[in-house]
């Protein structure tokens, strides 16, 4: 049963000088992070359409590779839900860092509930992402 407590409003809060700079250097961080996270998924999708089309330019001439054929589709397949995920989550936290530094600019509850939500949708990402690893690498090893 939740804490009772815990739903209570408390505007005993504080907010200090050095917990605001934190959040501003935490914010700076996190939205650099985000955008080379989301270039780099822009240059591996790049790359990745440049593979593809040489390696089908390579093995469209002869009909006997349809099983390579076969197998250069289920890599790529594989490769782009991994950048379509990796997209999500370096999204998700450049929404984060921009809630954030939102919050510690301006110390709003609409700031704060906006940045409690994109936080919380970060860390599921980041429990799916440790959780399918561990999973990956379980099967790797077996």
């Amino acid at each position: 049963m939740p804490d009772p407590s815990f739903e209570k409003e408390n505007t005993d809060l504080i907010l200090t000088n050095a917990m605001k700079e934190d959040m501003r250097t935490t914010a700076r961080w996190t939205m650099a992070m985000s955008i080379v996270g989301l270039a780099f998924c822009t240059f591996a999708a790049v790359g990745l359409l440049f593979a593809f089309f040489m390696g089908y330019a390579t093995l469209r001439d002869g009909a006997s590779h349809s099983d390579s054929m076969l197998l250069l589709l289920l890599i790529l397949l594989v490769v782009v839900a991994t950048l379509f995920f990796y997209f999500f989550l370096f999204l998700t936290l450049y929404r984060y860092s921009h809630s954030l530094n939102n919050y510690a600019l301006h110390h709003t509850q609409t700031d704060l509930d906006a940045f409690s939500k994109h936080q919380k949708r970060f860390w599921q990402l980041v429990g799916v992402a440790t959780i399918a690893t561990l999973i990956l690498n379980i099967l790797g090893w077996a």
